[in-house]
């Protein structure tokens, strides 16, 4: 028997941005990065332990299909796109023009050029219940290209409680 696990992450945080023209730094901005993320786990018991009716325990591994889509960070040619600017010197100065629009101009470029990423992921994690209460704890190691930047697969682990009827 095996289960079948779907999750979903979203994952977001601002970060400050400091453009230099000439070597002297413009306005700092804080512009967004974020990923959602979908995973797909086939699941297999590995070891169990019962005690009917009053406890269980449960050690699983499993592996699966992930999607993501992920605001790319900023970078010279996404400053030139989303500013107008025909190179990165040009483009720096309309921003340093406005810096308010500027900033809405690239998060608008980079949320508009939202990145698709697939992979798959090996999990494995332990589960716990005691009557209807279930604690459980999982890692996770996901294979996908450039999720983060320039790397190949990244580490996760998550812990939950939660209460079963």
């Amino acid at each position: 028997v095996v289960d079948l696990e779907a999750d979903i992450e979203f994952v977001g945080n601002l970060y400050e941005y400091t453009p230099y023209l000439a070597g002297i730094p413009l306005a700092s901005e804080d512009l967004p990065w974020g990923r959602v993320s979908t995973y797909v786990t086939i699941r297999k018991e590995i070891l169990g332990l019962s005690i009917p009716l009053l406890a269980k325990a449960q050690l699983y591994g499993g592996l699966g299909f992930n999607k993501h889509k992920v605001v790319p960070i900023m970078t010279a040619d996404v400053i030139k796109d989303a500013l107008g600017g025909n190179d990165l010197e040009a483009a720096l100065k309309l921003f340093e023009a406005d810096t308010e629009e500027g900033a809405k101009d690239l998060a608008k470029s980079m949320l508009d050029n939202v990145e698709d990423v697939s992979g798959f992921h090996l999990q494995a994690g332990v589960r716990g219940k005691l009557l209807m209460f279930n604690a459980f704890v999982n890692a996770r190691y996901t294979i996908a290209k450039d999720v983060i930047p320039d790397k190949s697969g990244y580490p996760s682990l998550w812990v939950g409680l939660a209460i079963g009827i």
